[in-house]
Protein backbone atom coordinates (compact mmCIF):
# COMPACT_ATOMS: atom_id res chain seq x y z
CA UNK A 1 0.00 0.00 0.00
CA UNK A 2 1.38 3.18 -0.69
CA UNK A 3 1.34 6.07 1.79
CA UNK A 4 -0.30 9.59 0.53
CA UNK A 5 2.09 12.31 -0.26
CA UNK A 6 0.85 15.73 0.48
CA UNK A 7 1.49 18.38 -1.93
CA UNK A 8 4.49 20.70 -0.19
CA UNK A 9 3.36 24.64 0.33
CA UNK A 10 4.58 27.60 -0.82
CA UNK A 11 5.95 27.98 2.93
CA UNK A 12 7.88 24.74 2.92
CA UNK A 13 9.23 25.80 0.12
CA UNK A 14 10.36 29.62 0.87
CA UNK A 15 11.76 27.56 3.92
CA UNK A 16 13.63 24.99 2.10
CA UNK A 17 15.27 27.16 -0.08
CA UNK A 18 16.51 29.66 2.62
CA UNK A 19 18.19 26.57 3.94
CA UNK A 20 19.91 25.83 0.62
CA UNK A 21 22.78 25.51 -0.87
CA UNK A 22 22.43 24.70 -4.70
CA UNK A 23 22.10 27.41 -5.89
CA UNK A 24 22.15 26.25 -9.26
CA UNK A 25 19.51 27.48 -11.81
CA UNK A 26 17.26 24.79 -13.67
CA UNK A 27 15.14 26.30 -16.88
CA UNK A 28 12.58 23.46 -17.48
CA UNK A 29 11.60 22.86 -13.36
CA UNK A 30 11.11 25.15 -10.11
CA UNK A 31 13.81 25.15 -7.78
CA UNK A 32 14.76 26.35 -4.64
CA UNK A 33 16.52 29.65 -6.94
CA UNK A 34 13.04 30.36 -7.95
CA UNK A 35 11.42 30.63 -4.54
CA UNK A 36 14.20 33.04 -3.48
CA UNK A 37 14.51 34.98 -6.80
CA UNK A 38 10.40 35.31 -6.15
CA UNK A 39 11.20 36.67 -3.00
CA UNK A 40 13.89 39.41 -3.84
CA UNK A 41 11.04 40.33 -6.63
CA UNK A 42 8.16 40.77 -4.18
CA UNK A 43 10.46 42.65 -1.70
CA UNK A 44 12.14 44.79 -4.28
CA UNK A 45 12.51 48.34 -3.40
CA UNK A 46 9.86 48.91 -0.86
CA UNK A 47 10.26 48.89 2.46
CA UNK A 48 7.38 47.83 3.64
CA UNK A 49 7.27 44.78 1.99
CA UNK A 50 11.06 44.25 2.68
CA UNK A 51 9.32 44.11 6.34
CA UNK A 52 6.37 41.88 5.50
CA UNK A 53 9.04 39.31 4.08
CA UNK A 54 11.34 39.59 6.93
CA UNK A 55 8.10 38.95 9.31
CA UNK A 56 7.02 36.10 6.68
CA UNK A 57 10.84 34.58 6.72
CA UNK A 58 10.34 34.98 11.38
CA UNK A 59 6.82 32.69 10.44
CA UNK A 60 8.55 29.95 8.57
CA UNK A 61 11.87 29.49 9.54
CA UNK A 62 11.97 31.19 12.96
CA UNK A 63 15.02 32.57 11.92
CA UNK A 64 16.28 35.00 14.64
CA UNK A 65 18.91 36.59 12.84
CA UNK A 66 17.01 39.27 11.40
CA UNK A 67 15.16 40.32 14.59
CA UNK A 68 16.45 43.23 16.08
CA UNK A 69 16.21 45.08 12.59
CA UNK A 70 12.68 43.86 12.25
CA UNK A 71 11.57 45.21 15.55
CA UNK A 72 13.63 48.46 14.76
CA UNK A 73 11.50 48.77 11.46
CA UNK A 74 8.15 48.17 13.02
CA UNK A 75 8.74 49.93 15.77
CA UNK A 76 9.31 53.17 12.86
CA UNK A 77 5.97 51.70 11.26
CA UNK A 78 3.96 52.30 15.12
CA UNK A 79 5.96 55.64 15.25
CA UNK A 80 4.42 56.83 12.21
CA UNK A 81 1.06 55.70 13.16
CA UNK A 82 1.42 57.44 16.78
CA UNK A 83 2.16 61.10 15.52
CA UNK A 84 0.17 63.31 16.74
CA UNK A 85 -1.06 61.05 19.09
CA UNK A 86 0.12 61.27 22.60
CA UNK A 87 4.29 60.35 23.47
CA UNK A 88 5.05 57.14 23.58
CA UNK A 89 8.83 56.30 24.93
CA UNK A 90 10.84 54.39 22.38
CA UNK A 91 11.57 51.63 24.94
CA UNK A 92 7.94 51.62 25.58
CA UNK A 93 7.41 51.52 21.92
CA UNK A 94 10.04 48.61 21.51
CA UNK A 95 8.61 46.67 24.06
CA UNK A 96 5.35 46.99 22.46
CA UNK A 97 6.66 45.53 19.53
CA UNK A 98 8.93 42.80 20.88
CA UNK A 99 5.80 41.87 22.96
CA UNK A 100 3.34 41.99 19.92
CA UNK A 101 5.59 40.21 17.52
CA UNK A 102 6.35 37.41 19.99
CA UNK A 103 2.63 36.71 20.35
CA UNK A 104 1.84 37.04 16.44
CA UNK A 105 4.48 34.63 15.87
CA UNK A 106 3.36 31.79 18.71
CA UNK A 107 -0.18 32.90 19.64
CA UNK A 108 -0.45 29.61 21.53
CA UNK A 109 -1.91 28.76 24.75
CA UNK A 110 0.79 28.02 27.13
CA UNK A 111 -1.61 26.30 29.79
CA UNK A 112 -3.09 24.42 27.24
CA UNK A 113 -0.60 24.29 24.62
CA UNK A 114 -3.50 25.03 22.00
CA UNK A 115 -5.44 21.63 22.86
CA UNK A 116 -8.36 24.17 24.17
CA UNK A 117 -9.42 21.34 26.47
CA UNK A 118 -8.03 20.71 30.59
CA UNK A 119 -5.66 17.40 30.78
CA UNK A 120 -7.63 15.10 32.91
CA UNK A 121 -5.03 13.86 35.53
CA UNK A 122 -3.45 10.64 35.28
CA UNK A 123 -5.20 10.02 31.71
CA UNK A 124 -3.60 10.76 28.09
CA UNK A 125 -6.63 12.13 27.01
CA UNK A 126 -8.55 15.89 27.15
CA UNK A 127 -11.59 16.93 29.64
CA UNK A 128 -14.88 17.93 28.51
CA UNK A 129 -13.81 21.28 30.57
CA UNK A 130 -12.44 24.43 28.40
CA UNK A 131 -9.42 25.93 29.05
CA UNK A 132 -9.89 29.02 31.73
CA UNK A 133 -6.61 30.95 30.13
CA UNK A 134 -7.40 30.78 26.61
CA UNK A 135 -11.36 30.18 26.77
CA UNK A 136 -11.14 27.48 24.76
CA UNK A 137 -9.68 28.52 21.87
CA UNK A 138 -6.26 27.32 22.17
CA UNK A 139 -4.79 31.36 21.42
CA UNK A 140 -3.40 33.32 24.14
CA UNK A 141 -5.61 36.43 24.47
CA UNK A 142 -3.99 39.46 23.64
CA UNK A 143 -4.97 41.06 26.84
CA UNK A 144 -2.57 38.78 28.70
CA UNK A 145 0.65 40.05 26.68
CA UNK A 146 -0.07 43.81 25.91
CA UNK A 147 -1.65 46.21 28.73
CA UNK A 148 -4.90 47.80 27.79
CA UNK A 149 -3.81 51.31 27.32
CA UNK A 150 -0.94 49.69 24.34
CA UNK A 151 -3.76 46.84 23.22
CA UNK A 152 -5.64 48.67 20.17
CA UNK A 153 -2.28 49.44 19.00
CA UNK A 154 -1.11 45.54 19.38
CA UNK A 155 -4.09 44.88 17.51
CA UNK A 156 -3.23 47.10 14.42
CA UNK A 157 0.06 46.02 14.24
CA UNK A 158 -0.80 42.53 13.94
CA UNK A 159 -4.04 43.15 11.53
CA UNK A 160 -1.18 45.35 9.37
CA UNK A 161 1.79 42.50 9.45
CA UNK A 162 -1.16 39.55 8.70
CA UNK A 163 -2.31 42.06 5.60
CA UNK A 164 1.36 42.98 4.52
CA UNK A 165 2.35 39.28 4.37
CA UNK A 166 -0.32 37.90 2.39
CA UNK A 167 0.04 40.48 0.32
CA UNK A 168 4.02 39.67 -0.24
CA UNK A 169 3.00 35.79 -0.50
CA UNK A 170 0.73 36.38 -2.97
CA UNK A 171 3.75 38.63 -4.69
CA UNK A 172 5.76 35.58 -4.38
CA UNK A 173 3.55 33.37 -5.88
CA UNK A 174 2.34 35.59 -8.76
CA UNK A 175 6.40 35.77 -9.41
CA UNK A 176 6.37 31.68 -9.79
CA UNK A 177 3.27 31.23 -11.53
CA UNK A 178 4.46 30.17 -15.44
CA UNK A 179 3.97 32.60 -18.19
CA UNK A 180 0.91 32.21 -20.46
CA UNK A 181 2.63 33.59 -23.25
CA UNK A 182 2.46 32.16 -26.51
Amino acid sequence: MTALVEPITGAERYARALETKNLTVKTLERCDVDQLIAAGWAGNGDPGKQLALALYRLQVVRDRSGLAAVVERAGLVLQDRLKGRGLITRTSRQALVVNTLRHWLNPTCDWCMGRCYVEMEGSPTLSLQECDACHGTGRTPLSRVIPSKQRGHAEWLQSEWDRAVSEVIGAMAAHLRPSLEL
